[in-house]
């Protein structure tokens, strides 16, 4: 399998806060920005736990 793996820029971790703070969908962040919604899910994860 030929995958491309491509990480989350500043300006696209950006887009998924200000998604979030507008109460948006995983899903809708994902289409805005041109990734998967896993995508989104994992990085709001991982910043969640890094809070804790």
């Amino acid at each position: 399998m030929n995958t491309t793996y491509h990480r989350l820029t500043s300006a696209e971790r950006e887009e998924i806060s200000r998604g979030i703070y507008a109460c948006e969908s995983f899903t809708g962040i994902a289409k805005r920005i041109g990734f998967y919604p896993s995508a989104v899910s994992r990085e709001v994860w991982k910043v969640v736990k890094r809070k804790k």
